[in-house]
């Protein structure tokens, strides 16, 4: 039974070029601010199917300020200009609509 629950000797192997650890740990701002992106679509793609639903949506926007989202990007890139990792962090979020 233990080898259901255990991953293949392969699948165990493929898991370290799945999660690609970043050598240098991100500013904890970027590392925030990713997380905080990833809140924010998330609600953006929630349907409001009614009073209650629209209200807890509008709620969860606001507490994570995602009306601001796109300017305090544009700020920790402009902090964060010479950090490579922290770049590539933001590019990987997705959060530039260019």
């Amino acid at each position: 039974m233990a080898a259901a629950v255990m991953p293949s000797r392969a699948v165990a192997q493929d898991l370290p070029d799945l999660i690609a650890p970043n050598p240098l740990p991100l500013p904890p701002e970027i590392t925030a601010f990713v997380k905080r992106l990833a809140g924010c679509n998330h609600w953006a793609g929630e349907e409001a199917t009614d009073a209650d639903r629209g209200a807890a949506i509008a709620q969860a926007r606001f507490r994570l300020r995602c009306n601001t989202i796109e300017q305090d990007e544009a700020r920790l890139r402009a902090r964060f200009a010479r950090s490579p990792g922290a770049l590539e962090a933001l590019d990987q979020a997705g959060s530039s609509e260019e």
